[in-house]
């Protein structure tokens, strides 16, 4: 077997969840793990982090591809009820566009999920590599307003169009570090799907559907 062969054996079972994520990114579903990445990921799925993680870590970092989550608004009020797996939480809007303010925004979550997904997998890094960072703070800006974006929801060219987000590293690393974790910082799964061409489908189900 060549130095080339057994490299791809030791890296495929990692790459395995990463192969659904990448057909998002780039286009192409790639059958083993040494075929070109034109989506960005090489570096970070041959980075030493990637080599190490756990098969349960991997998957952690994806959705599972049945898993879904469940919405429901009722017939006046603007919140929803939001469950997936064990999890509930309620999402809401702010008072002055008719909602109550009893949970976060839509595009709240969306920030949050964002952050959420950098600052964890800064964390795995950064533990991986036995780097000095001992806390990530993750800022995140959208730059419209729900109004706006109500009046214009139909409108193909007023979709999201900027997310602003600000690091927050925290520990004695090097310039050197510092300037790496930026740099895997843009490679989250969450931000390689929302960078990507990423289809959304809807369908109606009969209204005698059940899906609880």
């Amino acid at each position: 077997m060549s130095e080339s062969d057994t490299a791809v054996n030791h890296i495929f079972p990692f790459c395995l969840p990463f192969l659904p994520l990448c057909r998002l990114s780039c286009g192409t579903l790639h059958k083993t793990a040494c075929e070109p990445y034109p989506c960005g990921y090489p570096d970070f799925l041959n980075d030493e982090l990637m080599y190490n993680l756990t098969m349960p870590q991997a998957y952690a970092m994806l959705e599972a591809p049945d898993k879904s989550v469940l919405v429901k608004v009722g017939p006046e009020a603007l919140l929803a009820d939001v469950q997936a797996g064990r999890h509930t939480w309620v999402v809401d809007e702010p008072v002055e566009v008719g909602g109550q303010d009893c949970g976060p925004t839509p595009y709240d979550l969306l920030l949050s999920a964002l952050g959420a997904c950098t600052a964890i997998t800064l964390r795995l890094y950064a533990t991986q590599k036995k780097w000095p960072l001992e806390g990530i703070e993750v800022r995140l800006r959208h730059q419209r307003v729900h109004e706006q974006d109500c009046e214009k929801c139909e409108q193909p060219s007023h979709m999201l169009e900027e997310v602003q987000k600000e690091l927050r590293l925290l520990g004695p690393l090097t310039e050197e570090q510092r300037q790496r974790l930026e740099a895997i910082s843009q490679k989250c799964p969450v931000q390689k799907t929302l960078m990507s061409s990423l289809r959304i489908t809807t369908t109606l189900a009969p209204a005698d559907t059940d899906f609880m």
